[in-house]
């Protein structure tokens, strides 16, 4: 078995497909009025479709880059709408979501196994700048 953090990561990257998917589909106005939108609104829905992109495929794959972009994500959310609820309306599912993947992520240990992996590309990096 290949245990339950894989497990997780490969979950959040089939959420945040369906999240990418659900930008998609707002930039051609099937589900918001995209092309109604204010400047704000759009800006936000295309750095979601982009980034919920990015994670959704490293997430998948297992890559710093995916844990990277979900953290990212998670993080500008609960800002965005918890501090700009006058701009962002309330969205408290979403909240909530990202309160309990981000906890979810902390007891399978993703923040000590993101520092490693950071630390070690890190070491890898300056190794390669050492040999020149």
């Amino acid at each position: 078995m290949r245990g339950a953090y894989p497990i997780f990561l490969r979950s959040l990257a089939v959420l945040y497909g369906i999240g990418a998917i659900l930008h998609f589909a707002d930039i051609f106005d099937l589900r918001l009025k995209f092309s109604e939108s204010d400047g704000i609104w759009k800006i936000w829905i295309i750095y979601l479709l982009i980034f919920d992109s990015i994670a959704a495929i490293g997430l998948w794959k297992e890559r710093l880059w995916g844990v990277t972009a979900f953290l990212l994500i998670s993080v500008s959310q609960l800002i965005a709408y918890t501090l700009f609820q006058d701009v962002f309306g309330p969205q408290w599912f979403l909240v909530v979501f990202h309160i309990a993947t981000l906890s979810m992520f902390a007891i399978l240990g993703g923040f000590k196994k993101t520092t490693i992996a950071i630390l070690r590309c890190r070491s890898h990096l300056v190794q390669k700048v050492d040999e020149r």
